[in-house]
């Protein structure tokens, strides 16, 4: 395990916005099995076995700001990439990446000594925030690299908590990278071509989901991704720790019902703990997966989180081993003929 978590944790501390992946990706290209592509925005493809063509996709971006101005007092505002909210981010810390170096800083708005009463209750409004990275004027920030368009990723580090539980920045996308990376390392007996896409621009329309399916034709798709935890405000609804999350439904796909019941029957058979649900306000890359060339039989499946738009998201790590358990099992057990009778034709 310990192997494992340091993989993880390495992938959390890379930094990358939709856009701007090339840590994330450099890194994947080094170390990923199987035979490597790329499409034209930059997401990376591993390939491996023959047979009807299985896509798998895990996004790799995440939440993030672009500079877009420096104020004579050397403060920088900024553009958000992806959702964020100011609310788990005011006052917390960020790393400005430039061309040659790295710099922190903190988010601030108003001082709460100088906000009247009717204003402390109020959420900031991210236009009237600050990025502080300690620069005196607009001269010295330049001088010492900033430069119009420099990411801004959040700053925090990899922590452990009890029962196998971690914390950090870029879980919601690297939980994914990791499961699907490690996949990679463990399959074997594959009667199916396997293509696992970790796919660039998510928090942007999801385009790597987009070029990269259509790079491969699937058959059969799945998307991979985290969904939000809420045992601790909905105990019935997902869980941290009770296993990987098999929605069959969203704002963009509705799951392929064979494809659906066959990886329930997997999890029953095997004793794999899941949890079924779905979410009424996201879209899942399954939305595009499913509509690539002649369309694929898609089905989106979810590693619990908490705190998913913030500095310290957390994950078990019984969910990744669980779903990496699923999805081996699954692709392990495809055929061709197996693939034609999930699907429709």
């Amino acid at each position: 395990m310990k192997k494992d978590i340091e993989k993880l944790n390495k992938l959390t501390q890379l930094h990358a916005i939709a856009s701007n992946e090339v840590e994330v990706t450099s890194y994947l290209k080094s170390s990923l099995k199987g035979q490597i592509t790329k499409d034209r925005l930059g997401s990376v493809v591993a390939s491996t076995g023959e047979g009807g063509q299985v896509l798998i996709t895990a996004p790799i971006d995440e939440v993030g700001m672009i500079v877009t101005q420096v104020t004579k007092q050397g403060l920088l505002k900024f553009q958000n990439v992806g959702y964020m909210h100011a609310k788990n981010s005011l006052n917390q810390l960020f790393l400005v990446t430039t061309k040659d170096k790295t710099f922190l800083a903190t988010l601030i708005g108003k001082p709460l000594t100088y906000q009247a009463g009717d204003e402390l209750p109020r959420v900031e409004d991210f236009k009237t925030l600050y990025l502080d990275a300690g620069f005196k004027s607009d001269k010295e920030a330049f001088d010492k690299g900033i430069q119009i368009g420099d990411m801004v990723t959040r700053y925090a580090e990899f922590k452990s908590l009890e029962n196998d539980r971690f914390i950090s920045k870029a879980l919601d996308t690297r939980s994914s990278v990791y499961v699907l990376s490690e996949l990679l390392e463990e399959v074997e007996n594959l009667k199916v071509a396997l293509n696992a896409a970790f796919t660039v621009q998510h928090k942007m329309n999801m385009k790597g989901a987009k070029t990269a399916s259509y790079m491969v034709e699937p058959d059969i798709a799945i998307s991979l991704d985290t969904m939000d935890s809420t045992d601790h405000t909905m105990p019935d609804f997902i869980k941290l720790g009770g296993g990987p999350v098999i929605s069959f439904y969203d704002q963009g796909l509705i799951a392929h019902p064979r494809l659906r019941n066959y990886v329930l029957n997997l999890c029953k058979l095997h004793k794999i703990p899941y949890q079924e649900a779905h979410q009424q306000s996201v879209l899942s890359e399954g939305h595009y997966l499913q509509l690539s060339k002649l369309g694929a039989a898609t089905l989106s499946i979810g590693i619990p989180i908490k705190n998913k738009h913030s500095h310290h998201q957390m994950i078990d790590y019984s969910d990744l081993v669980h779903t990496k358990k699923l999805l081996k099992l699954f692709v392990e057990s495809l055929n061709d003929k197996v693939i034609e009778e999930i699907l429709y034709t």
